[in-house]
């Protein structure tokens, strides 16, 4: 797993970051492809944040850490959060919001705050990248272009599987795909399977964006937050539905596992050292 050393300088050369608080409730619509203006200032909440972070890390056996209520396995390179059912039926424009974000057009949310996930991802050598996520936006802004031809230092370690794992009402743990819970209203199915792209949000003059706007997972393409959906409709924000028939009742816990597609670095620690 990567240094904390690594995890800020990416913060700050990704253009990650973070503001000091969450909203304490949800917001209005905000742009989905925002101005980046980044300052001296925000880019020290970000760093900051990260540090703060990494000195929670918890080391729970050789191969397993926990940051607040995220796990992380450097073995498995998986990342799992726990969250609640949010919605059983309705327009998503999200997948996974903070539980004092958008939480009236998400699927999910959580007690784990962007930070934390986006300080998790890192240390699992998942890399942000906006290109597969927004190539289907028909006018993108100047921004969001320039960062779409930037290199990658690890090709496809910006792609992830996502899936949900909760207990059925006989106690019985079930998994699935996340794509199986949102519904594609042009097609009339449950979203495609695809793997989901860590776009890793951005610094603003405050911090974290991501953050500040408590967004972790978008359908409907958001610049904001940690990760989007590469659909040719994410440009959409009345094209998602939730797969109703599939979903468990609100307030179920479930968990949210993020795993790699393609195969990255050698997984170090926290600490730095390899395993």
């Amino acid at each position: 797993m990567a240094t904390i050393r690594t995890i800020v300088y990416a913060v700050s050369a990704a253009c990650l970051s973070q503001a000091a608080v969450l909203p304490i409730c949800a917001q209005e619509e905000p742009p989905k492809q925002p101005t980046v203006s980044t300052t001296a200032q925000g880019t020290k909440v970000a760093a900051d944040l990260a540090e703060a972070a990494k000195k929670r890390i918890k080391k729970v056996s050789e191969t397993e850490y926990e940051l607040g209520p995220i796990k992380i396995n450097s073995a498995k390179r998986e990342v799992r959060v726990p969250t609640q059912v949010n919605m059983t039926e309705g327009i998503l424009e999200y997948a996974l919001v903070h539980e004092h974000g958008k939480t009236h057009e998400s699927l999910l949310r959580t007690t784990a705050s962007p930070t934390e996930l986006n300080v998790a991802l890192l240390l699992s050598h998942f890399e942000p990248h906006l290109k597969e996520a927004a190539k289907f936006l028909s006018e993108p802004s100047e921004q969001v272009k320039a960062r779409m031809a930037q290199p990658m230092e690890h090709e496809g370690a910006n792609r992830m599987r996502v899936s949900v794992e909760w207990k059925d009402a006989a106690g019985k743990v079930q998994t699935a795909p996340m794509n199986a819970w949102i519904r594609d209203k042009q097609s009339g199915k449950p979203a495609a399977a695809s793997d989901w792209i860590y776009t890793g949000s951005f610094i603003s003059q405050t911090g974290f964006a991501a953050e500040h706007d408590g967004s972790h997972i978008a359908i409907y393409f958001d610049l904001i937050s940690l990760v989007n959906f590469p659909d040719k409709n994410n440009a959409s924000d009345e094209n998602w539905l939730v797969e109703s028939a599939a979903i468990p009742p609100v307030d179920t816990p479930v968990t949210l596992v993020f795993a790699h597609v393609n195969t990255t670095p050698e997984p170090k620690s926290p600490a730095g050292e390899k395993r």
